[in-house]
């Protein structure tokens, strides 16, 4: 067998990697499913891959698989902002395209999850915020007081995706929203990262104009480089919560507090140590102990 068709590490079946342009192996991979769950998309633009074709073309081409094959259920990880028609931002756009592709091909048997940025180990999110904050001075769009961000706990979304097959079909919604617990603006976001990486923070408020003017490039994929897209949907577009829609405690899962899960990544960013008393007060205070040596 070719690498991508053997067994992966843990027993969660096996790992094919088809023609995404072909309709029939598409089918092929599709036919005996009793769940899909689509978490294709990209961020940021490719280089032989526009945003409206990784997130709206392939998204169609997936329910159109799952159409013909009779799937009973397809469920579709979308973005929390993607009901914004007018956002600035191309990637929530096509995401609100993709949703309405999902719901014209599969309108009964489709499930749509609104997710908030998410945030794990080596996340773009942190590793975003902690390059941006790298040097203490940091440049936010109007410092960081006008922009709102709900991150959600990467495992906590995949918890809740999974409580979700595991449901009944009469007991499931046909549109849920994933945030964390706590709403942070993205000034209290850069606050946090300073303070975990022992950093003071020094925001200095910039607007959009000068940033896309500036002479940086603003088509870097590379996560600690200047991008317009990244920019506008971090700093620019802040989460539109919708009220009424069933999120994580409504499938009985408490979402994990940002400050507490991101700190041992964060620390990673550290450009120093700084003193062992100050770790051992910061380690306690989140709780975790950890004793470290430090040699001067």
């Amino acid at each position: 067998k070719q690498w991508y068709q053997r067994r992966v590490a843990i027993t969660a079946g096996h790992v094919y990697m088809p023609n995404f342009n072909d309709v029939a192996q598409l089918e092929e991979l599709v036919k005996y499913s009793d769940v899909v769950v689509n978490l294709t998309g990209s961020a940021e633009k490719e280089l032989h891959r526009t945003m409206l074709a990784s997130n709206v073309h392939l998204t169609h081409k997936i329910a159109r698989a799952c159409k013909n094959k009779n799937v009973p259920c397809f469920i579709h990880a979308s973005h929390i902002s993607a009901g914004d028609e007018k956002s600035p931002s191309e990637f929530i756009r096509m995401k609100g395209l993709s949703e309405k592709v999902v719901q014209n091909e599969l309108p009964e048997s489709s499930i749509i999850v609104r997710s908030a940025d998410c945030y794990h180990m080596e996340d773009n999110f942190i590793y975003y915020m902690a390059n941006l904050t790298k040097k203490g001075r940091v440049n936010l769009y109007k410092h960081g007081l006008e922009t709102f961000h709900h991150p959600v706990y990467a495992p906590d979304f995949m918890r809740g995706i999974t409580k979700i097959i595991q449901a009944k079909d009469q007991d499931r919604e046909r549109m849920y929203q994933f945030t964390g617990p706590e709403r942070y603006s993205m000034n209290q976001i850069a606050e946090i990262i300073c303070r975990l990486s022992g950093r003071s923070l020094k925001t200095k408020s910039r607007l959009i104009s000068d940033y896309l003017t500036s002479k940086t490039s603003m088509k870097s994929n590379f996560v600690w480089q200047p991008n317009r897209e990244r920019f506008i949907r971090y700093q620019v577009c802040s989460d539109h919560f919708t009220e009424g829609l069933p999120g994580l405690d409504d499938l009985g899962l408490p979402p994990a507090n940002f400050e507490e899960k991101a700190a041992p990544w964060v620390k990673n960013h550290r450009g120093f140590w700084v003193g062992s008393s100050i770790d051992r007060e910061q380690d306690e205070n989140l709780g975790h102990a950890v004793s470290r040596t430090v040699t001067r």
